[in-house]
């Protein structure tokens, strides 16, 4: 698939410091999974006062609710024919890709002073939220990073030695052969390509860690190691914290259970020496936000339909601040131990995606020396 670009051209620059509100939720330790903020009046929404309205609300909650669960199904439809997601939310996501890759696999040879020391490797990369379709493959959207990446390599031979793609999702394909033109896709990008690449995909929960249990992934015999191993091209890679390149969510962290929990994983697994975490969710409109002042209505829509939602699309809120909640976790106080730069930030609307039309995407690295 061929994109305008480019659009990540922009100078790296420093987080804007993160609200207080942000910052609370990252350090709560107790949240609530089955609720969401109101952010206007800090009530819980749950389904308990739902279930409590009185009758003529109830009606109308009824009507509404068909309305929306007729929209929604539609939508839900397209998306699994890969026909919800606009060219200008697609393109977004490539560029927002390859500047995660691109950067963790840079950042090995911007920080060694001797390019003779760099131990070939492969790129490792892990995508939360795979899906069911591998879309984020077949739609090509790290055709450009893998490119970028050969590229890389034909230029400072030896810097990586191939991309282990690792997809993680609750929800595994139906079809292996799904899963094989995924691979095929990934291999076919650039004939002339000197590395291999690789894709293998895991059923796992990033909420409640990653341990790979059914023998994809096994964890070496000790109570007080977390390390754990891939077998892939035949040989061990260590999976062990600290040790993924980049990691790559693509409207997932709408639905996970608990953000925190789950930025946690993504912490513990990314590398601390130019690891890369790259984003793209549906998020809250923020009214105080200039640009989506007007946006007032939509918000409104997000704060109604989202416990209808979180029904209807396996968990999926309207109403979290996922961009603001990111940038907390990885600055705030508790996490000044690694030192945590943003790449790539954008606010941007994609009309064509009601009601998730209000997006983020980012690209956080972490720097450790």
């Amino acid at each position: 698939m061929t994109y305008n670009r480019p659009l990540h051209n922009i100078p790296p620059h420093s987080f804007i410091l993160p609200s207080s509100r942000s910052l609370l939720y990252a350090k709560q330790p107790e949240r609530q999974p089955t609720s969401e903020i109101n952010e206007e009046s800090n009530q819980i929404i749950t389904f308990d006062k739902i279930k409590n309205l009185s009758r003529k609300d109830a009606i109308l909650f009824l009507i509404g609710g068909t309305a929306y669960a007729k929209l929604a199904t539609t939508v839900l439809m397209k998306i699994q024919r890969g026909e919800a997601y606009p060219p200008e939310h697609e393109r977004r996501a490539a560029d927002t890709f390859e500047v995660t890759l691109t950067s963790a696999a840079s950042y090995r040879l911007q920080h060694n002073n001797n390019k003779n020391e760099l131990s070939p490797r492969p790129l490792r990369v892990l995508e939360i939220g795979v899906g069911t379709s591998c879309r984020t493959f077949l739609r090509g959207m790290y055709d450009d990073s893998i490119r970028e990446v050969i590229t890389l390599e034909r230029d400072n031979p030896g810097l990586v030695d191939g991309i282990d793609f690792i997809g993680v999702d609750i929800d595994m394909p139906k079809r292996q052969e799904i899963v094989e033109d995924a691979r095929d896709h990934l291999n076919n990008i650039d004939p002339s390509n000197p590395i291999p690449i690789t894709l293998e995909l895991q059923s796992g929960d990033v909420t409640t860690g990653l341990p790979f249990p059914d023998g994809y992934f096994g964890k070496f015999p000790s109570e007080t190691s977390s390390i754990y191993f891939f077998v892939i091209r035949s040989h061990f890679i260590c999976l062990i914290h600290d040790s993924v390149d980049a990691i790559t969510s693509s409207l997932v962290l709408c639905s996970v259970q608990d953000q925190g929990r789950a930025l946690d994983e993504v912490k513990r697994l990314l590398n601390p020496n130019g690891g890369c975490f790259g984003f793209i969710e549906h998020v809250s409109v923020n009214v105080h936000n200039e640009a989506e002042k007007d946006l007032a209505f939509l918000e409104w829509q997000q704060r109604t339909l989202d416990p209808l939602q979180q029904v209807l699309a396996h968990n999926c809120h309207l109403h979290r601040n996922t961009d603001s909640f990111i940038e907390g976790f990885f600055l705030g106080d508790d996490n000044k131990k690694v030192n945590s730069m943003i790449l790539q930030r954008e606010r941007f609307q994609i009309s064509d995606m009601w009601p998730v039309s209000c997006q983020s995407r980012g690209v956080v690295q972490l720097m450790n020396v």
